[in-house]
């Protein structure tokens, strides 16, 4: 894998395979990611939540499907709560995974459906912190 840290000042981290990163290099058409990591500072920083200010868990109840993160179940990331699904909307058909740890919130998206060396990389993601 390889970690595109260009947009770490807005929240995101990318991550490619070789391959796709071997595309871009030659200036292929394709996507920019496999897996997008978004940081949100606060939960406050959620989509939709701006106004509100809703606890990450009433925003998972409250706010999740304006975004269009649907067909939510529980999760457990490294011993953190947290909920997949899948994306509507803007991120429609994408596998989205939202978890909360210590005050930050980490969304992770996969565009379309996620392969299995996708899923592979996600389950084995830690909090270093």
């Amino acid at each position: 894998w390889i970690i595109d840290k260009s947009s770490e000042s807005q929240g995101v981290v990318w991550l490619r395979t070789k391959s796709r990163q071997a595309d871009l290099d030659a200036k292929k058409m394709t996507r920019m990611f496999d897996i997008e990591v978004r940081i949100y500072g606060t939960v406050a920083e959620l989509p939709n939540n701006e106004q509100d200010k809703l606890s990450f868990a009433n925003w998972i109840s409250k706010k999740a499907d304006e975004y269009g993160f649907v067909e939510r179940t529980p999760i457990v990331v490294d011993g953190i709560n947290g909920y997949k699904g899948v994306g509507n909307g803007e991120t429609y058909g994408n596998y989205l995974q939202f978890i909360e740890n210590k005050g930050k919130v980490y969304q992770i998206e996969i565009e379309g459906k996620a392969t299995e060396e996708e899923m592979n990389i996600v389950k084995s993601f830690k909090f270093a912190q």
